[in-house]
């Protein structure tokens, strides 16, 4: 598999071919991030993972065993990020900063997964077994309102808005610019589309206004 198709599946490039049961997550991810858990189907999934359909039982015992794996994985990966990133020396708006930027950095390496749980967090949090996916949920949202408060206190960022409305935007930013679909030629300059200027908008955006 070379370093594009690992890349538009969720995985880092370079890294090593995985085993099956991450080859189906890869493929999972991918095709609810794509088609949404209702447009999704094992058989799909089982051909984008280049087995069979009944293989994936082996492994998963439904679908939405696999959509709660998928969740499980993403964040495993970002909770750490962000309870580090909050951690870090320095003023509340360093601290965004860092949230962001790690934020961004999970969410690129692991588009698939993001997007899943952007558009399925909703349906999966019904199911059983989902209870770990809704605490992580919530685990991630207090980090970003705890820094985000933390920098309203400090002065160094701005009181007029709440910590919940630019949590919101903040990630809204983050998921446009990991999702494939909305990166199309005709927003310019691919460079720029990247976390530095991510950072240069939404920073300067969360400063106190002087003068004001």
């Amino acid at each position: 598999m070379n370093d594009e198709m690992s890349r538009r599946r969720g995985r880092p490039p370079g890294k090593p071919e995985t085993n099956p049961a991450e080859r189906i997550l890869d493929a999972a991810a991918e095709s609810f991030a794509t088609h949404g858990s209702r447009g999704a189907s094992m058989r799909t999934i089982a051909d984008a993972a280049g087995m069979r359909a009944p293989s994936i039982y082996n492994h998963f015992a439904s679908k939405d065993e696999l959509l709660i794996a998928v969740g499980k994985r993403y964040f495993a990966a970002l909770v750490p990020e962000l309870q580090a990133a909050s951690r870090m020396p320095g003023s509340g708006v360093e601290r965004l900063e860092h949230l962001i930027r790690v934020a961004t950095a999970v969410s690129t390496a692991h588009p698939f997964d993001h997007l899943t749980m952007v558009r399925e967090l909703m349906q999966v949090r019904r199911e059983p077994g989902a209870e770990s996916l809704v605490a992580d949920g919530q685990r991630c949202i207090a980090i970003w309102h705890l820094v985000i408060r933390r920098g309203q206190a400090d002065g160094s960022l701005r009181r007029d808005i709440t910590p919940a409305g630019m949590t919101w935007l903040i990630f809204t930013a983050i998921t446009g610019l990991t999702d494939p679909g909305r990166r199309a030629d005709i927003l310019g300059d691919p460079s720029t589309r990247n976390v530095d200027t991510l950072c240069a908008v939404l920073i300067d955006g969360a400063r106190p206004v002087r003068g004001g």
